[in-house]
């Protein structure tokens, strides 16, 4: 694996540990507060990070961290260059995320999108540790969903009047991570969500920079690539009907589309 390109870690604080030098790097860095509660500097400015809450920062920006009155605390943080990052896709790399002009992004996460953003990032950890042949190929899709997850709370946080749009956007990616299995049309999400067809595409697009499908099928080869890489061998058809492709050479050609190589292809790279 290109470790320049992407570093995930995991760290735990006890009593008073703090980052003394005020340094900067040429890479993204995501800044996840698991447990606890950390003081984070930049230059002159401070402020407490507590559980829940994320940093996004570009690079060259000057920063540290400092222990708070807890004596315990976890954090997770991810750093990626710009090559990983245009490598996930041009229109991943133009996020609104990556426009901003601010030293700093800052989200404060609620339930639902801290538990999505914590399994994202473990699974995103393990994947760094595994290191097998395919290690990197997850790790592009575990961090794209990342990305989308905090683009919809960021773009959410800029413009209110839109939180209504980004509820039904976060109510069908939830609804899809929970019924891939099924056969899932805009028409039938439509459906269940009471919405014109229409006013669901163009929002769904406009805040993931996903179609409905697209979205989906991440969905569905994340699951896919997991059962791939399981000790427990099933077949290529089971794999593709347990993640909601409707047959094998269906799931043969979205596979080869997104991973650039076939399921078979990357099964033998794990286990080879």
């Amino acid at each position: 694996m290109e470790e320049s390109l992407i570093y995930v870690d995991h760290m735990e604080f006890r009593q008073t540990s703090n980052m003394f030098q005020v340094h900067t790097h040429f890479q993204y860095e995501l800044y996840f507060q698991l447990i606890g509660s950390r003081i984070y500097c930049f230059d002159q400015e401070k402020f407490t990070l507590h559980q829940g809450d994320v940093i996004l920062i570009p690079p060259e920006v000057r920063h540290r961290t400092i222990s708070s009155e807890e004596i315990y605390s976890e954090r997770l943080l991810v750093n990626w260059d710009f090559a990983f990052l245009q490598s996930l896709g041009s229109r991943l790399a133009q996020l609104h995320l990556f426009q901003s002009k601010a030293p700093y992004l800052r989200f404060s996460l609620c339930g639902e999108q801290r538990a999505a953003l914590r399994k994202l990032l473990f699974t995103l950890l393990e994947e760094y540790k595994n290191q097998s042949p395919t290690s990197l190929l997850h790790m592009e899709t575990l961090l794209a969903e990342s990305l989308l997850l905090l683009e919809s709370v960021y773009r959410n946080s800029r413009n209110p009047a839109t939180s209504d749009h980004h509820q039904l956007v976060s109510s069908v990616c939830e609804y899809i991570q929970n019924h891939y299995v099924e056969n899932i049309t805009l028409a039938s999400l439509a459906k269940v969500f009471y919405v014109n067809e229409y006013t669901l595409s163009r929002n769904f697009n406009r805040i993931t920079r996903l179609s409905i499908p697209q979205y989906t099928n991440l969905v569905r080869l994340s699951n896919a690539k997991e059962m791939l890489s399981s000790p427990e061998k099933c077949s290529l058809l089971q794999i593709a009907l347990q993640s909601g492709f409707n047959s094998a050479s269906h799931f043969d050609k979205i596979f080869r589309s997104v991973e650039h190589m076939s399921p078979r292809e990357y099964r033998n790279l794990i286990f080879k």
